[in-house]
């Protein structure tokens, strides 16, 4: 891919960023595979993840693209076992569920097999694409060149460049993939974790086959009777002004940008009046036209993990004096986070049937948001041209289960805060909701909360829990100036 078209991709994303953000594999045993159950059209060979020093195993399992037409077109699942990280498996597997929609979760193996190690121990890592994401089936779209491409063209590229029935590729249909692959495996009974996205699917999943689950982990929660983008913008406005806020009350982000508010302000203000205009390094004879609400999407990526949202106030005090590079590096970082690897039509596909048809012709909620908030007019364009599958009548529903359910939040997650959890623990029967004050979004990968998730897999015991070390996850230093924090 050419240098120039990669750089509209990016502004396609600083233009949309967020968006995407709802905008993250052993050799076969008895105890792998239960031999008198498991699907004989199933066979898993061993394999290679890139960056997991144990041998996985790989295998597809065929299902019907349409379960309507059984007897139709058919799609392979893609499914990675990671074994245990110690010994021989004696416990439930875990399935980890991806994020997105549109993240591939053996894709992330890499990631996982080092975060998941405790939790590993003693149990199977099992890892299915989502039909349209990976190797299952994926949506192949090609996104226009133009940077500020309406909704409606992003939808008409992808859906002219596929032979996918889009409208077969929902959170239902990945649930009973889910099950198919479960049966097929000859697992009795499983957990479940999943961040963002994920957490959906999860409960979507123990609402439709309880019995199937031991325990889940819903980390950063996203509960299906909630839309999501109707109060994105407040979510985010606020967690990018209590950044710029906890500067002023860190002593050495204060002494480095002693004016950040005022000069936040005012640049603000300057951007609204007269947009920047900002070249391209990658690219000759190529700038950028910065308006104010292009200024402030760039940070949406960023504000997913605090260690990036604590470079804001050095991107802003940059900014305020004619310097771009450092927004464009950071706007950049916030698209790799969350865009890279994310399947455009499995996104378009599931958001057009599930979310969307939620926020209703009053929108979304732009109150008190620094964000503009364009999703709306974005996703209503792409959704009126998009194929919208079918969902069950009663998947808006809260989830009311009685599985054993450890819900981790984000004190400072812009986008599936800590409110969500508590909107969803309260129709679980056996459920607690924690919050990591300086963790963002994916809470797993902060400080001790790895350990806790696996004490909680171990036990399925939530009142047994020791949550003390969680106090220790500290917010990240501030960059006060090019050359990193003060020491």
């Amino acid at each position: 891919m050419g240098t120039d078209h990669m750089t509209k991709i990016r502004l396609i994303c600083i233009r949309c960023i967020g968006v995407v953000g709802l905008a993250l594999f052993m050799v076969i045993n008895p105890l792998t595979v239960n031999a008198q159950t498991a699907d004989p059209g199933l066979t898993l060979t061993p394999c290679h993840i890139k960056g997991v020093e144990d041998l996985a195993q790989c295998g597809t399992l065929q299902v019907p693209e349409n379960r309507s037409k059984p007897l139709g077109r058919t799609i392979d699942l893609n499914i990675v076992i990671l074994p245990p990280s110690g010994g021989q498996p004696t416990k439930e597997p875990l399935y980890f569920l991806a994020g997105g929609p549109g993240q591939a979760a053996t894709e992330q193996g890499e990631l996982f097999d080092l975060i998941l190690r405790r939790a590993r121990r003693g149990r199977d890592l099992v890892l299915v694409d989502q039909r349209g994401t990976g190797k299952s089936n994926p949506f192949t779209c090609q996104l226009p060149d133009d940077p500020l491409a309406a909704g409606e063209d992003i939808a008409r590229a992808c859906l002219s460049a596929d032979i996918h029935d889009p409208a077969q590729y929902t959170s239902d249909a990945f649930i009973r993939d889910l099950e198919a692959v479960r049966a097929a495996l000859g697992h009795e009974q499983i957990s479940l974790m999943g961040i963002s996205y994920g957490t959906r699917a999860a409960l979507l999943y123990a609402k439709a086959y309880a019995s199937r689950v031991r325990a889940m982990v819903l980390d950063s929660v996203a509960p299906p009777h909630v839309p999501i983008f109707r109060d994105e913008a407040r979510f985010a406005s606020d967690v990018l002004t209590r950044t710029l806020a906890a500067c002023g009350e860190d002593a050495d982000c204060q002494l480095a940008f002693p004016t950040l508010d005022a000069d936040f302000s005012r640049l603000l203000q300057s951007l609204e009046a007269a947009p920047a205009r900002v070249d391209i390094p990658e690219v000759d004879d190529l700038n950028l036209e910065v308006t104010r609400d292009m200024f402030l999407m760039g940070f949406r990526g960023s504000l997913y993990a605090p260690p990036s949202a604590r470079l804001i106030p050095y991107t802003v005090d940059r900014a305020s004096k004619g310097d771009f590079g450092p927004w464009l590096a950071l706007a950049d970082f916030g698209n790799q986070t969350l865009n890279g690897g994310i399947s455009v039509g499995l996104l378009l596909s599931v958001q057009c049937a599930e979310e969307i048809p939620l926020l209703g012709d009053d929108g979304v909620s732009i109150a008190a948001s620094l964000f503009p908030s364009g999703f709306q007019q974005f996703w209503k364009g792409a959704c009126s041209v998009w194929p919208r599958g079918a969902v069950p009548a009663d998947f808006n529903a809260p989830v009311s289960v009685d599985v054993p359910t450890l819900l981790l939040s984000g004190g400072l997650d812009p986008i599936t805060p800590p409110q969500m959890a508590e909107a969803t623990a309260r129709y679980l029967s056996n459920a607690k909701s924690v919050v990591v004050p300086f963790a963002g979004h994916s809470v797993v990968v902060y400080g001790c909360t790895n350990r806790v998730v696996a004490n909680f897999l171990d036990d399925a015991d939530l009142e047994a829990l020791d949550l003390q070390c969680l106090d220790d996850v500290k917010a990240p230093a501030f960059l006060s100036g090019r050359f990193g924090p003060k020491p």
